[in-house]
């Protein structure tokens, strides 16, 4: 508020029990803890990011084992559209099997309930023309059933080429994986941490099923019509995702061996000794001899006095 004079006036002084009121009436800022997000697979939980405010935060490390989650899916959802397709086709030549042999059979009934309730004269007409007739109604027949089972020869035959093509295939698209495996990994300088071990785990991963690893030219699943093309991308992400594993592993160990280096340091360290210097006394070899000299003067009396002091000095 302004005073009459345009300036901002000084603010009224609250009693306690305002202040208490207004501190009553702020709602503090409570701290939202994130939710942890993951999935549940193979009777085991895993964590791979956390929710805060309908926002789905995943940490770096864990991005390529999420693309080989959608990876996996995507070839198994190939697979069993596959499997499905080839399900759904049987149950469908076998469901117009059983509906023209109900046909048939329908047919026939009511052929023989009308030559049951023929007069002699009229049946033995139907007998003569049955007669006359037969070669062709047996030969019909027979073609029939041929085409019956030749539909499901030419199934199985469809089946086992396809299958014999994967076969001839697969030695092909392994050398292939192989190949690549090694290009894609000189080409990105992420991919080079990966091992030796490294290149022969995601080479064993990826040729355990040699079908999902080939495509059309449309990066659709081979049907088995046309030239199969190898999946670069499922290849690439393969790779990534063993990378990561590498990289986190490398990682700790570097952690780890720091550690124990810390330690060790720790344990072998000594404190130095004070330091001592050292005296020396002279010794007869670096100190000249001292000789008996007596006083000018001195009786023989003296003279023994004198030496018996210089004699006693030396002893000191």
């Amino acid at each position: 508020p302004r005073a009459e004079d345009g300036k901002f006036a000084a603010r009224e002084e609250q009693s306690s029990e305002e202040q208490a009121e207004e501190a009553s009436s702020e709602t503090p800022e409570v701290p939202v803890t994130p939710e942890t997000w993951g999935y549940a697979a193979d009777g085991q939980r895993y964590d791979v990011g956390t929710v805060l405010d309908g926002v789905l935060s995943i940490s770096a490390d864990q991005v390529p084992h999420i693309q080989q989650l959608l990876s996996e899916g995507r070839h198994h959802q190939g697979n069993w559209q596959r499997e499905r397709q080839e399900s759904q086709r049987q149950v469908e030549a076998a469901r117009a099997e059983v509906t023209a042999a109900e046909a048939t059979r329908q047919s026939l009934m009511d052929e023989f309930e009308r030559v049951a309730n023929l007069g002699e004269d009229e049946l033995a007409d139907y007998m003569a023309g049955l007669r006359s007739k037969w070669p062709q109604i047996k030969s019909a027949a027979e073609a029939k059933g041929a085409d019956s089972r030749n539909s499901a020869v030419i199934a199985e035959n469809e089946q086992y080429k396809r299958e014999k093509q994967e076969r001839e295939l697969e030695p092909q698209v392994l050398n292939s994986l192989e190949t690549e495996m090694v290009k894609i990994r000189e080409s990105d300088q992420r991919l080079q941490v990966l091992t030796q071990q490294d290149m022969q785990l995601v080479f064993g991963r990826l040729s355990g099923n040699v079908r999902g690893l080939m495509v059309t030219d449309q990066s659709l699943p081979w049907q088995g019509e046309g030239t199969p093309w190898l999946d670069i991308p499922q290849v690439t992400r393969e790779m990534e995702y063993v990378a990561s594993l590498r990289g986190r592993q490398t990682k700790q160990e570097s952690t780890t061996e720091a550690a124990k280096k810390s330690n060790a340091a720790e344990l072998t360290e000594t404190k130095a000794p004070p330091a001592v210097k050292a005296t020396t006394t002279a010794t007869s070899a670096s100190s000249p001899a001292k000789r008996f000299k007596p006083s000018k003067g001195a009786t023989a009396e003296t003279v023994t006095e004198e030496m018996d002091d210089f004699f006693d000095a030396m002893e000191v």
